[in-house]
């Protein structure tokens, strides 16, 4: 998931949806510290349901992770297991499934895993104001976390670095690479360095101890959506040491020189099964896939065949939902089985608010090796052919006898893709359409016909070259303010589309330039502008998308948007302390809203109630610097963009300041010159004292002043003032 540390509100979760195109010095605080002893995996292994189970349960539970994404698995020495996470919710979740539009969102985090238990999330700041557990040193970056593994006694995580160069859900770029060390078993951060690899491969994507060397796999991007696998080493043990990378031939120093092994590579990890590297990862070659596939290869270095078919996702039915980042946890694997995780996130405003689930990891189980097609498979199709029409591809074959559907693969030549991807749907027809493709781009085409036997083999190559034009401009655009200070753009649907942006000015502060607020898919219409400025008019025009470029802007809509003011606090208690102080405690009227506190002396006849100099962004607020003894009298207005709500109605109490514990520890030293010299331990800092010589020097005896703080007192100080 995606975005800047603190609290995430609707434009933050929009910035989550970038987590599937690419999956320093820093002060870390561990929150909740381990407290139950390390409890091993499983002999055996765990499925996947009890994955699934540990995970809901911990998530719902709330008042820690609520959900991530990432999911990359390392078993540490001691038998636990950490789970590592890039974009982390936290904070409470609701009964219906659904969290506060202000839970708090940090970068990174990690969760700790003890036996079949969750038991802690690790992350930076407080409870109370959370930040990300490792952060870079550069201003405006963020880390998201990739892969990690266990060398010379220390957690060893590789991080991506990346900053935000606008607002849009795509508007991010990489800067570098970085490795946290963290000390075991307390999993304290003890280093964080940046890898002098530059920007244009994110590595990290899977490690891979293997014998002598560490392999450590990355993913650069290419054109359009394209995404490569790369490959580098180190010897065992040494990530922080001197990398070779993979040439295609040989091995080199050079980071430039790192070749592409295979494309469409989405997360992912190698699991050595046998004497057979397996690549487990996300189908990337085709734009929103929903397929988990294999390549096997006999070396590390490839060359990989496949893709094999495992899985695809049943959540992306739903509207909206995207699914990225697949994973396999082999030492949390049963015999014979994949342990595979993927994550899903929401194309919707404020999908993962309106649906944890959508923001979690899902894992599965596969039979591994996979079972091969049985007798009887359908020949294969003759009398392929393609035609293009605009940005689709459409093909037409011969029926095959004792097929029952048919599977259309597909190749972007241009693009650089290295093997053919499966297209997710399958067809009863016997024709089929190809969509998302880029201007200018050549693809390649084949068929197989299936049955309850398997798929049969291919039919023979066609392919073709498309000529995809920009979209048309969207029309009927309209702007909507509402009263919580958004606005709802909306307009009418473009044939052909894969998506649409929104892009604002705000007229009242003289922009003359626009920003891009945000994007949505080809099924969506509308948007909802967050963040505005109370009273301030703005403008919005709207663009589409598809593989030809973008459309022309749309014509412009305006609106100004409006808060309105919060309503009435209710619930308001104040509580007198031992120190003087009163606690004053209400109900919350909103999420996000700041609070004015009023207080008047009563003992004191202030005929005003005075504001005090700070908000409360909370729900209590310690009034202090009271007179002993005053009643004073208090009410709350909560505050937002739109102004101040109603007060509260008002309640008083009386400052009471408890007497101080005497000091202790009291000694008295004859001097010279016939003086004394008393020492004490004060019962607080900020305390002065009162010295008694009852019977000594005049009857009733007699007592000075001691300063504020001091422990010490001498008479003949005290003559020398007399004097």
């Amino acid at each position: 998931m995606r975005t800047v540390s603190g609290l995430a509100g609707p434009r933050s979760a929009r910035r989550l949806l970038s987590a599937f195109l690419i999956s320093a010095l820093a002060s870390a605080l561990t929150v909740v510290p381990r407290q139950a002893p390390a409890a091993a995996v499983p002999v055996g292994g765990v499925s996947a349901d009890a994955m699934n189970a540990m995970f809901t349960d911990y998530g719902d539970a709330g008042g820690h992770w609520t959900g991530g994404d990432n999911t990359a698995s390392v078993v540490l020495p001691d038998g636990r297991v950490v789970w590592l996470f890039a974009d982390t919710f936290l904070g409470t979740v609701n009964a219906d499934h659904t969290r506060p539009l202000n839970s708090p969102m940090v970068n990174n985090t990690i969760v700790v895993q003890s036996g079949t238990s969750l038991t802690t999330t690790l992350h930076g700041g407080t409870a109370q104001a959370p930040e990300a557990l490792v952060k870079p040193t550069q201003e405006g970056e963020f880390l998201w976390a990739a892969d990690g593994t266990v060398e010379n006694g220390s957690l060893k995580v590789m991080y991506n670095r990346l900053r935000k160069t606008g607002e849009g859900v795509l508007d991010f770029e990489m800067t570098g690479v970085t490795l946290a060390t963290f000390a075991l078993p307390a999993l304290t951060l003890s280093s964080v360095v940046d890898l002098p690899f530059g920007s244009d491969i994110s590595w990290g994507a899977g490690i891979f101890p293997d014998g002598a060397y560490t392999y450590i796999y990355g993913i650069s991007s290419g054109t359009g959506f394209m995404k490569f696998a790369h490959l580098a080493r180190v010897p065992a043990g040494g990530l922080s040491g001197q990398w070779q990378f993979w040439t295609g031939s040989t091995w080199s120093t050079d980071p430039q020189s790192a070749t592409r092994l295979l494309s469409g590579v989405g997360g992912g990890g190698v699991q050595k099964i046998g004497s057979q590297y397996v690549w487990v990862s996300h189908e990337n070659n085709l734009m929103f896939d929903s397929q988990i596939v294999a390549y096997t290869s006999n070396s590390p270095t490839g060359p990989f065949s496949g893709p094999t078919h495992l899985f695809t996702a049943p959540e992306m039915q739903q509207p909206g939902v995207i699914m990225y980042d697949a994973r396999v946890h082999p030492e949390l694997a049963r015999s014979g089985k994949l342990l595979v995780s993927y994550n899903l996130n929401s194309l919707e405003p404020n999908g993962t608010y309106a649906d944890v689930r959508q923001g979690r990891p899902r894992f599965i189980e596969i039979d591994w090796p996979r079972p091969a097609p049985g007798p009887g498979v359908p020949a294969a199709p003759e009398g392929l052919t393609v035609t293009v029409n605009g940005d689709l591809a459409v093909l037409r074959w011969q029926p095959v006898p004792g097929a029952t559907s048919y599977w259309l693969h597909q190749r972007d030549v241009t693009g650089g893709q290295t093997h053919f991807a499966r297209v997710p749907t399958s067809t009863t027809a016997t024709q089929k359409e190809a969509a998302f493709l880029f201007d200018g781009h050549t693809y390649e085409y084949k068929v197989t016909a299936a049955n309850a036997a398997g798929a049969g083999p291919f039919s023979a190559t066609v392919t073709a070259t498309v000529d995809v034009p920009p979209p048309a401009a969207p029309s009927g655009v309209t702007a909507t303010a509402n009263t919580t200070g958004g606005v709802t753009v909306a307009w009418s649907a473009v044939p052909n589309v894969w998506g649409y942006a929104v892009h604002r000015r705000d007229l009242t502060a003289g922009e003359t330039e626009f920003t891009q607020d945000g994007q949505v898919d080809s099924l969506s219409t509308q948007l909802v502008a967050e963040d505005l400025l109370h009273g301030h008019e703005y403008e919005f025009v709207v663009t589409a998308k598809n593989g030809g470029g973008d459309s022309p802007r749309s014509a412009a809509a305006r609106a100004t948007a409006r808060y309105s003011p919060p309503a009435q606090v209710t619930g308001l208690a104040a509580t007198p302390k031992a120190d003087g102080s009163i606690e004053l405690t209400w109900a919350e009227v909103a999420p996000g809203l700041w609070y004015q506190v009023y207080q008047r002396d009563v003992t004191a006849g202030d005929p005003e109630f005075t504001q005090l100099p700070l908000p409360a962004t909370s729900t209590t607020l310690t009034a202090g610097y009271l007179l002993h003894g005053h009643e004073y009298e208090y009410k709350v207005a909560a505050i937002n963009a739109g102004g101040e709500g109603p007060a509260s109605a008002s309640v008083r109490a009386t400052s009471k300041l408890a007497p101080p514990a005497a000091p202790t520890a009291l000694t008295a030293t004859a001097a010279a010159a016939g003086t004394i010299t008393l020492a004490w331990t004060a019962s607080h800092p900020d305390m002065g004292h009162l010295v008694h010589t009852p019977g000594v020097t005049a009857p009733g005896g007699a007592r000075w002043n001691s300063p504020p703080g001091s422990g010490r007192w001498s008479s003949a100080a005290r003559r020398r003032r007399d004097s």
